[in-house]
């Protein structure tokens, strides 16, 4: 599906000779389910505890690892989120910039080189001038040029559609997948399957029928 998007993550970083992140991009991608209690900073980074010493630190969010390190970051479910929330993004999505929870700045990586060579610079006349003032470039992390956002959401009768507003359609280039039907689901099934596997076709019956069961709305509120 990636591909088929025209994502090339290869050519993506093959005129990124500049490039600060230390990791080099791949063809891998990071999912981030989305559900209803998902907050705005949840989106970014949460809290967590270190199991040894027992201290607190900010833990990166799947879209914010994406963004460093470079890839795709899927947004699975958008259409569960809260009113509002998908629009952390914006900044992110539209300047290249964004503020984290714990202070940090993701910026474009243009922009993270410009600020290492001023830093380079205001070192070396701190030097001379013993002056102390400055940006500190500890909380400045760059954005890899081959980072992507796919969010999927629902737009069905069932769902909420109220999260597909002007601001969300300005920050994506929204695309319709229609319904698939029994043979695209069928065929999506064969194409997970290794040649040297075999799966019986009752089997793929009874798959099939279980996803048209829990398409069901009632069926998947219950559940």
């Amino acid at each position: 599906f990636i591909s088929m998007l025209g994502y090339h993550p290869s050519s993506s970083n093959s005129n990124n000779s500049n490039s600060t992140s230390s990791t080099s991009s791949s063809s891998s991608y990071n999912v981030f389910h989305c559900y209803r209690d998902v907050s705005s900073r949840d989106l970014l980074q949460k809290r967590n505890t270190n199991a040894t010493t027992g201290e607190t630190y900010w833990e990166h969010s799947p879209l914010v690892q994406a963004a460093m390190n470079g890839g795709v970051c899927v947004l699975d479910g958008v259409d569960k989120l809260s009113p509002g929330v998908l629009s952390t993004l914006h900044s992110l999505l539209v300047n290249r910039f964004l503020v984290l929870p714990d202070g940090r700045r993701l910026v474009r990586a243009d922009r993270y080189n410009l600020c290492s060579r001023q830093e380079q610079e205001r070192q070396q006349e701190e030097k001379r001038l013993n002056d102390e003032d400055g940006d500190d470039m500890s909380i400045l992390l760059p954005i890899h040029n081959s980072f992507r956002i796919i969010a999927l959401g629902s737009t069905s009768n069932d769902s909420n559609s109220s999260w597909l507003t002007d601001e969300v359609t300005s920050m994506f280039s929204t695309l319709h997948m229609p319904q698939p039907t029994q043979s695209c689901l069928r065929s999506i099934l064969l194409s997970s399957i290794e040649e040297q596997q075999h799966c019986p076709n009752d089997v793929f019956d009874a798959v099939l029928a279980l996803y048209q069961h829990l398409s069901n709305p009632d069926v998947a509120y219950n559940c």
